[in-house]
């Protein structure tokens, strides 16, 4: 894939509602990317956003992850907070360099009033564009056709707004006709291959987020308010709501709860991982602790058995604590059995084995 203004705008219009990888097994699953970036972002992203990154020249890459990396910590107070800041970071990332292209912005606007016979003005002609478009789309269309008009009046409404830049006030009016079409565009996008037209994809969608809220951790779904939201979509027909835009709201509410719930999801994978990460440390210390029992009970002396003792005694109550913070990071997570605990699991009860053994030696 190329650097197409074109290729960059259908994959950042894919990215913009931001589908977060699900840890299957915590333990197997890398939510950094590191390996592939160097930086060490623990973000979330899945592979689709991922390929977003790579497509982009590498210091507006490296600026994109830098901003998300220091967006995490909004996951802990808010998992909307946090996709709505990432969906920013990867939509003006991706403007920035559209409008960036040689030529891209100035070859589009100056050969408009050739094309069109007179001199366009913006926010008209991106109302206009986006009109058209939505005109020749029937609630009978495919996704693969909607989301192919959608990125078309995509890629001409970023040209605009790029053009538009010299003027604050207009290229306000003119984001605001992108940012309405942005998300219908991932709506279709996310559908292709799934479904056939507009019923049948409010079908699948229907389904699909119900068995994530059955699957889903009760915990998760009260902090995204996932059953309120999903109670709060109307579905068309009902009421006499059957439009397309009535479709593409409910579309858009479904893959929102899709990815709030997966997110979520993420976050308490994220806190049990630190509160593993606490557990070992503290087990690090309870090794050198047992380590220095170990050696005081190489002597003979009464001295070093009462030593040897003490130490045993301090690494057994260090134990105590990574116990205690692994009980944390298992109720977090919710899966005792979970390759995130098994290696500080074995660890603890090897130490706490050696350590009692050394303790009744020394006494």
């Amino acid at each position: 894939m190329t650097y197409s203004p074109a290729n960059i705008l259908s994959a950042c219009a894919l990215a913009a509602t931001m589908s977060i990888c699900t840890p299957a097994g915590a333990a197997e699953v890398d939510f950094g990317l590191s390996a592939l970036f160097g930086l060490q972002v623990t973000a979330g992203l899945d592979q689709q956003t991922l390929d977003v990154l790579r497509l982009l020249p590498q210091q507006l890459r490296e600026q994109a992850l830098l901003l998300i990396k220091q967006a995490l910590p909004l996951i802990d107070e808010s998992v909307n907070s946090y996709l709505d800041r990432v969906s920013s970071i990867l939509d003006d990332t991706i403007n920035h360099f559209q409008c960036a292209g040689v030529g891209v912005s100035e070859s589009f606007w100056e050969g408009l009033p050739a094309l069109l016979g007179y001199s366009p003005e913006p926010v008209t002609e991106a109302k206009k564009l986006s009109t058209k478009t939505r005109t020749h789309i029937s609630l009978r269309s495919s996704p693969a056709q909607n989301s192919e008009d959608y990125g078309n009046l995509s890629y001409n409404l970023s040209k605009i707004a790029c053009k538009s830049q010299i003027s604050p006030a207009t290229y306000i009016q003119v984001k605001l006709v992108q940012d309405d079409i942005f998300p219908r565009f991932v709506s279709w996008w996310r559908l292709k291959g799934k479904c056939a037209d507009a019923a049948t994809c409010l079908g699948y969608m229907s389904t699909r987020v119900h068995r994530d809220i059955d699957d889903a951790d009760l915990r998760d779904i009260i902090e995204v308010g996932a059953t309120e939201r999903l109670h709060s979509i109307d579905p068309p027909g009902s009421g006499g709501k059957n439009s397309l835009n009535d479709v593409e709201n409910s579309l858009e509410g479904l893959w929102f709860i899709e990815d709030s719930l997966r997110l979520a999801r993420y976050r308490r994978w994220k806190l049990a991982k630190e509160a593993v990460a606490k557990a070992d440390a503290i087990l690090k210390e309870a090794k050198a602790l047992y380590q220095n029992g170990r050696s005081n009970l190489s002597n003979t002396s009464a001295s070093d058995d009462d030593a040897a003792a003490a130490n045993a005694k301090a690494a057994l109550a260090k134990c105590d604590q990574a116990d205690e913070a692994l009980g944390q990071g298992k109720a977090i997570w919710g899966i005792e059995q979970d390759p995130l605990f098994t290696t500080s699991i074995a660890e603890l009860g090897k130490l706490r084995t050696d350590s009692a053994s050394i303790l009744s030696t020394a006494n």
